[in-house]
C-alpha cells in the first residue's frame, strides 16, 4: 500500500523519531524536512540565507522544493515526513494527499523541560517559549484543517517513546491503515 503519513508536534515532542520508528516498521523513507532545508542549503543560495538567518523558509519555496523531493523513485512507494506542513497556506497547498497526520499532543512546560536537557546554545527557556508559541499561533490552523478532514489522529506524546510508538501502530490498526 501507498502510504503517505505527515508527523507533527512542537519542537521537542519526538515527531522525528517516531516517524523514523513507523517508517522503520512499514519499510518506507523517512523524510525530515528540517534536514531536507539543511541539506538543499548547501546548493541553494536562497536557502542557505533563510537557514543561516535563522528564519523559516517561505512557504511557496519549501513547498517547491519538497515536490522536488517527492518525485524521487525511493518516495513512490510512499513514505513518512515530519516538518511540514508548518502553516495552513503548505497545508493545503501540499504536493501529495496524506493518508493521515500524526499529532504528538506534549505540554509545554514538557518540551520546555526536554529541549533544555538537549542543552543547546540556544535552547534558553526564553527561546524556547518564543518558539513554541510561533509554533501554536501557526499550527492550530494547521490541526483544524486535518480534523475537519477527519486525517488528524492525537497523540499523547507524554509516555515514553516505546509507549508512544505503541500507540501509534495500535491506532493504525484500528483505522486499518496498517496491518
Amino acid at each position: 500500500m501507498n502510504h503517505k503519513f505527515v508527523f507533527m508536534g512542537p519542537v521537542g515532542s519526538g515527531k522525528s523519531t517516531q516517524a523514523q520508528l513507523l517508517a522503520d516498521y512499514l519499510h518506507l523513507p523517512h523524510l525530515e524536512m528540517g534536514d531536507l532545508l539543511r541539506r538543499l542549503s548547501e546548493a541553494n543560495e536562497q536557502v542557505k540565507a533563510v537557514v543561516q538567518s535563522g528564519q523559516l523558509v517561505p512557504d511557496d519555496l519549501t513547498l517547491k522544493l519538497l515536490g522536488e523531493e517527492l518525485v524521487k523513485e525511493e518516495y513512490t512507494k510512499g513514505f513518512v515526513i515530519d516538518g511540514v506542513p508548518r502553516t495552513l497556506y503548505q497545508a493545503q497547498n501540499l504536493p501529495f494527499t496524506p493518508d493521515l497526520v500524526v499529532y504528538l499532543r506534549v505540554r509545554d512546560s514538557e518540551n520546555i523541560k526536554r529541549l533544555l536537557l538537549r542543552k543547546r546554545g540556544d535552547d534558553t527557556e526564553e527561546i524556547i517559549t518564543g518558539r513554541l508559541k510561533i509554533y501554536h499561533d501557526q499550527t492550530a490552523p494547521v490541526l483544524d484543517f486535518y480534523r475537519a478532514q477527519n486525517k488528524l489522529l492525537e497523540i499523547d506524546g507524554e509516555p515514553t517513546i516505546e509507549i508512544i510508538a505503541q500507540d501509534i501502530l495500535a491506532q493504525l490498526r484500528q483505522l486499518q491503515l496498517i496491518s
